[in-house]
C-alpha cells in the first residue's frame, strides 16, 4: 500500500501546483468569449488527466457510447462516486451543462469561472424555487443544444453507500418533464480508484458506461424506479469487475512490480531534472543580468549549455568570469554537475583559472582545478579539491563553516607534491613574504613522504590563513 500512498503524494503535489497555475491563466480567459475560455478549461483537465495516467496509473474508457443521441440536447443522469467524474465531464461532452448549487458561484474566483462556463445553478431556498430553476435552466440549455449533467443523487455516493443511504431525487423527472429530452443513464465505478473519502487513489481504468435512454412518457415514479435500477445495477457489475482486476494486479508477478515501480521512479526523477535544469538555466542568466547592472560587478559567461540527461545536470561554459572591485575569478572550459536528488556531491572542474585580488600584486593561476563536496545545512563538507600548476600538484579535503560568524572558517588538510616549487612562486609573485615562505617551505619538506607527498593542515578564521601553526597571510 507504500506505493500506492507515494503515487498519492506525488500526484497531490503536481496536482495542486497545475491547478494554481491554471487559476491564474484563467483570469485573462474571463474576457475572452466563452468557447475561447473553455478551450483553457479543457487544456487544465487533459493534463490533470495526463497526471493521472502517469503518476497514478489511472486511466478511463468508455462503453456504451452509441446509446449517446448523434446531435442535439440529451440529459445525463450520472452516478456520482468522486471528484474523477466531475474533472471528465468537459473531455467526454462537447461544452456539458453542469447543474448545481447557486451557493458555489459565491467562492472567489472560482465562482466567476463556473458562470463563465454558464451552469445551471440550483437555487435552494425552497422546494419550488429548486425545481423552477431547474426546469428554466435546463430548458435554455436545450435551446443552446447542449449537453444536461445532473447527478440524481444529489451528492457524491461511496461505493458501500446503496440508493437507500442516497435515494435518487424527483430533479431528474422534472427536467424531462419540462424539456421531454431522452435521459442518458451514467454508470460508473470511479469510486473504487478514487474514494469519496481518503486520499489514496489506486492505478487502473474508470469505466464509463452509457446504458439505453430512457425516452419521456413515463410517470415520474416510474421513471425514477427504472432510473435508479439501470444505474444501480450496471454501477454494481462495473465496480465488481474493478475489484476482480485489482485482485489479478496484487497477484501479477515480481518482475512486473518492479517494472512499475520503476517507471514511477523515473517520472518522478524526470520532473525533478528538468525543474533544476529549468532553475539553473534561469538562476545563472538572473545573476549575471543583476550583476551587470550593478555598476561595480562585471560579469560575462560564453557558451552556456545545460544537458546531462540522465544523469547529472550538467551546467558547460566556455568562459566565465566575475570581476568586482576587490576581486576577479576566470575560468576556461568550466563544467559543474548537480544530481537533482538532495545532498548528493556536485562536482566542479575548470581547465584554467585566474584568481585576482586587491591583497596580491599579481594574479593566481592554476592550469585546471576540480571540487567534490557535499552542501549540508550551514556546512560544505569539501570531499576533494585537486589543483595543479606546473610541476606542483595538490588534493585537499575539509569543510567550511557557513554558521561561523562574523565570517565563515575553512578547515582543510592539504596533500601536496612539490609544494616547495609553488610557495617559491608564490613568494615571487607576492602572494607570500619571503620569510614567512622560507619556514612554509622548509615546514613541507620536513613533511614529505618517500612518496613525496607533504600533508598540512590548513584553517582560515578571523581573517587569518594557517599553514599549521605558521601564519601564512593575513587578509
Amino acid at each position: 500500500m507504500f506505493k500506492f500512498f507515494v503515487r498519492t503524494a506525488v500526484f497531490n503535489v503536481l496536482f495542486y501546483t497545475t491547478t494554481a497555475l491554471a487559476c491564474i491563466l484563467c483570469l485573462p480567459g474571463l474576457l475572452l468569449e466563452r468557447q475561447k475560455f473553455l478551450s483553457i478549461i479543457r487544456i487544465w483537465l487533459s493534463s490533470v488527466y495526463f497526471l493521472e495516467r502517469n503518476i497514478l496509473g489511472l486511466d478511463y474508457e468508455v462503453r456504451g457510447a452509441e446509446n449517446l443521441p448523434a446531435t442535439g440536447s440529451y440529459i445525463i443522469a450520472a452516478k456520482h462516486q468522486s471528484a474523477y467524474e466531475t474533472m471528465k465531464l468537459h473531455l467526454l461532452f462537447h461544452d456539458p451543462a453542469i447543474i448545481l448549487k447557486r451557493e458555489l458561484l459565491g467562492i472567489p474566483l472560482w465562482g466567476s469561472y463556473l458562470k463563465k462556463a454558464d451552469v445551471i445553478a440550483i437555487d435552494r431556498s425552497s422546494p419550488e424555487t429548486a425545481i423552477a430553476s431547474i426546469q428554466d435552466g435546463a430548458l435554455r440549455m436545450k435551446g443552446q443544444g447542449r449537453p444536461i449533467i445532473i447527478f440524481p443523487q444529489g451528492t457524491r455516493v461511496g461505493i458501500k453507500e446503496t440508493s437507500t443511504d442516497r435515494p435518487y431525487k424527483v430533479g431528474v423527472a422534472r427536467i424531462q418533464e419540462a424539456t421531454q429530452l431522452p435521459i442518458i443513464p451514467l454508470a460508473l465505478n470511479a469510486g473504487f480508484f478514487w474514494p469519496k473519502i481518503g486520499r489514496r487513489k489506486k492505478p487502473g481504468c474508470v469505466v464509463f458506461e452509457f446504458l439505453p435512454p430512457i425516452e419521456p412518457g413515463l410517470e415520474r415514479i416510474d421513471l425514477i424506479q427504472k432510473l435508479e435500477t439501470t444505474v444501480e445495477s450496471a454501477s454494481q457489475n462495473l465496480l465488481q469487475e474493478a475489484q476482480e482486476k485489482s485482485i489479478l494486479k496484487q497477484n501479477r508477478p515480481l518482475v512486473l512490480k518492479i517494472f512499475y515501480a520503476l517507471k514511477l521512479l523515473l517520472i518522478v526523477y524526470s520532473v525533478c531534472w528538468y525543474s533544476l535544469a529549468v532553475y539553473l538555466k534561469s538562476e545563472y542568466i538572473k545573476v549575471q543580468m543583476s550583476l551587470q547592472f550593478s555598476g561595480q560587478v562585471e560579469r560575462k559567461v560564453e557558451g552556456l549549455k545545460i544537458k546531462g540527461f540522465p544523469g547529472p545536470v550538467t551546467i558547460t561554459t566556455t568562459q566565465d568570469s566575475l570581476s568586482t572591485p576587490k576581486f576577479g575569478i576566470k575560468t576556461e572550459n568550466l563544467k559543474i554537475k548537480i544530481w537533482p536528488i538532495p545532498f548528493f556531491p556536485i562536482k566542479i572542474e575548470a581547465d584554467h583559472l585566474t584568481y585576482r585580488s586587491f591583497d596580491f600584486e599579481k594574479p593566481f593561476t592554476a592550469d585546471d582545478i576540480a571540487a567534490h563536496f557535499t552542501i549540508w545545512p550551514h556546512i560544505i563538507n569539501v570531499h576533494a579539491i585537486t589543483a595543479h600548476k606546473d610541476n606542483f600538484h595538490m588534493n585537499a579535503y575539509g569543510f567550511v563553516d557557513l554558521s561561523a560568524q562574523p565570517e565563515p572558517i575553512l578547515t582543510m588538510s592539504v596533500e601536496a607534491v612539490n609544494a616547495a616549487s609553488l610557495i617559491g612562486l608564490l613568494a615571487a609573485d607576492g602572494f607570500i613574504e619571503e620569510k614567512s615562505a622560507m619556514f612554509a617551505a622548509a615546514a613541507f619538506q620536513g613533511l614529505e613522504n618517500q612518496e613525496g607527498i607533504a600533508t598540512i593542515p590548513l584553517r582560515y578564521e578571523n581573517r587569518e590563513l594557517y599553514a599549521g601553526p605558521f601564519l601564512v597571510k593575513k587578509f
